[in-house]
């Protein structure tokens, strides 16, 4: 019990600190606290790696993002089914469910040290307004996986989005 009371309160503290610094970042022109992340950058730091963090309320996720544009893990402890990522110009996106129940939620991503916050950007509604603070591992270190169930990302995939194949954004 004090492990995880002492884990939680760590969780809690480095959440504080980050948006702190993120805060002053926005308030002290000239100073780089923060770094706002390019679609490139986005698909270089997330493909093939895991991000995982909490929202804004403390529930937390985890999620790895495969190539292919399937992410793999879980959201406020509930496990993804169908959910999928992809980059758009300058934000990240992600769909979650089947077709007939689909969600859509887009986040502009901003590198703080080592961590990473998700501001809502569209279509996603409180626009600019800081839904998560989230940290990036190598690789699946967790093994996240599709758990031998169907997956279905209707190929809205994230590798889709380079040099070779141009997608529509979303207005």
């Amino acid at each position: 019990m004090y492990v995880e009371f002492k884990t939680e309160l760590m969780l809690k503290t480095r959440f504080t600190t980050v948006l702190m610094a993120f805060w002053l970042s926005m308030l002290l022109p000239g100073h780089s606290f923060s770094q706002v992340l390019s679609d490139t950058e986005i698909q270089k730091l997330f493909e093939g790696n895991t991000v995982l963090g909490r929202y804004t309320d403390g529930a937390p996720f985890i999620e790895f993002h495969h190539a292919d544009g399937h992410a793999y893990g879980h959201n406020r402890g509930i496990a993804n089914t169908d959910a999928c990522w992809i980059v758009q110009p300058g934000k990240v996106c992600y769909y979650y469910g089947p077709p007939e129940r689909r969600l859509l939620f887009c986040f502009t991503v901003t590198k703080i040290d080592e961590n990473y916050i998700l501001t809502n950007a569209p279509p996603n509604t409180n626009q600019g307004q800081i839904n998560a603070v989230a940290r990036v591992e190598k690789a699946n270190p967790d093994k996240l996986g599709d758990n031998g169930k169907p997956w279905t990302c209707d190929g809205l995939v994230s590798h889709l989005f380079n040099k070779r194949r141009k997608l529509a954004e979303f207005k």
